[in-house]
């Protein structure tokens, strides 16, 4: 089964987790509503056709047959209907506003903008936690490997005890121990292999996958490389990262929201003016019957009207001077808006400030943590190695052994925590330079 690298790990989240189609099709939303806003532009075309029938009852008319004065002549009994049409087009078109509709249309297009960087944000969030979760299962990989290496390392001192104690030259209790710190031995590596498994679900649900195939697959080992924002002044990147991080952005966006809100809440003042025409066409078809002749029913053709037809312009000019003060109150409510926007863009501002300090300090501390273990390392095993050579000699003790195998198995541990320490901070430190997700353009 091929390797997952951490790459595909990072496509597979941005392909699959269902948080982002969320997203990606709230996105898909605002932009409609953004071509919503600008069919306000647009001439409006409506049509309207109606149809309506009169019915009338009519009674004792004679035929035209029959004679005058003559007392038995047939009459006829009709209903006499007739239909009336009309059909109307009419087209319109806005000229001016004031800025009602433009401002409509930049909130609309603020709004899609604010979307597509809630979701990059949201995007960025999910790297990091695919990052942060291949790591932890690199690391759980690593720990167990040390594990294993301390459970060779006890059976082998078990074997030497116990040979030891066969031919006499040490005492009992040294296998005793030995055989105990077997035994804890092959507990840690129980339970490095379950947080194996464990890490290996977690980056899973991570990564939004859910064939369970992808578990199996064997990991690679990705070091991330020193960034070159390492060791630099943090408001020297602030003024940088801030345009690329998408949570900035999207507060910005809100801003430019509240500003082209208050603007079309302005233009409620002014009135509107549109152009419009409207043709027309009307007739009637009259004179249908139904008459009874000696028991028979005859139909009577209808007569058609001569049909109308008419043009019309207009120019409109719409304007509520007073609407009992709704749109003073909207234009304020409107202006505590945007001074709300404003207030959390600043508050976003100084918290980036305090987080991309905190990461790079993060960075440097887990840069001298890592020199620190692979130098406590260095000592245990040398350690080790004295302590195993004074036990093969006989002039050391079970106890001094067994406490520098357990400080070889502490150092191996450490070393393997702050090298994945130090990858995350740095993945860290890239969310909050905005470089974990490429900056998108747009509306």
């Amino acid at each position: 089964m091929p390797p997952l690298s951490l790459g595909e790990a990072v496509d597979t989240a941005l392909r699959q987790h269902p948080r982002l189609a969320s997203l990606r099709a709230a996105e898909a939303a605002a932009v409609a509503r953004m071509g919503q806003a600008r069919a306000a532009w647009l001439p409006q075309v409506t049509t309207q056709t109606s149809l309506r029938q009169d019915y009338s009852y009519q009674t004792g008319i004679p035929e035209p047959s029959c004679e005058p004065g003559q007392t038995s002549c047939p009459t006829r009994q009709p209903d006499l209907t007739s239909l009336r049409y009309s059909s109307q087009l009419t087209l319109s078109q806005l000229l001016y506003d004031f800025g009602r509709t433009s401002g409509r249309i930049a909130v609309a297009q603020a709004s899609a903008r604010v979307a597509r960087s809630d979701r990059q944000t949201t995007q960025a969030q999910i790297v990091l936690g695919v990052i942060r979760a291949y790591y932890e299962a690199l690391k759980a990989e690593a720990l167990h490997e040390v594990a294993q290496q301390n459970l060779a390392q006890q059976a082998q001192r078990l074997r030497q005890a116990e040979s030891f104690v066969a031919i006499g030259t040490r005492p009992e209790i040294d296998a005793l121990t030995a055989r105990t710190a077997h035994a804890q031995a092959e507990l840690s590596a129980l339970t490095a292999r379950n947080q194996v498994l464990i890490a290996r679900v977690q980056l899973l649900q991570a990564m939004g996958a859910t064939d369970p195939t992808w578990s199996l697959r064997p990991l690679v080992s990705a070091p991330v490389p020193p960034l070159p924002e390492e060791g630099r002044e943090v408001e020297e990147l602030l003024a940088a990262c801030l345009p690329l991080r998408p949570d900035y952005r999207a507060l910005y966006e809100r801003v430019r929201q509240a500003e082209a809100q208050l603007q079309a809440a302005r233009a409620d003042f002014y009135p509107q003016i549109q152009i419009g025409g409207s043709a027309g066409l009307s007739g009637t078809v009259g004179g249908l019957s139904l008459g009874a002749v000696g028991g028979a029913t005859r139909p009577d053709l209808p007569t058609a009207g001569q049909p109308g037809f008419a043009l019309q312009a207009s120019l409109q000019i719409t304007w509520a001077p007073f609407q009992g003060l709704v749109t003073v109150h909207a234009v304020r409510e409107a202006e505590a808006q945007l001074l709300a926007a404003r207030a959390d863009l600043e508050a976003l501002r100084q918290q980036v400030r305090s987080e991309l300090q905190q990461a790079l300090l993060l960075v440097e501390n887990s840069q001298r943590a890592l020199a620190a273990a692979e130098s406590v390392l260095a000592q245990a095993e040398q350690q080790l190695a004295m302590a195993a050579g004074r036990y093969q000699a006989g002039v050391g003790n079970i106890i001094e052994l067994g406490d520098a195998q357990l400080g070889v198995m502490q150092a191996r541990a450490q070393r393997v925590q702050a090298d994945y320490d130090l990858q995350v901070a740095r993945a860290g430190l890239r969310l909050q330079l905005g470089q974990l997700v490429p900056v998108e353009s747009g509306p």
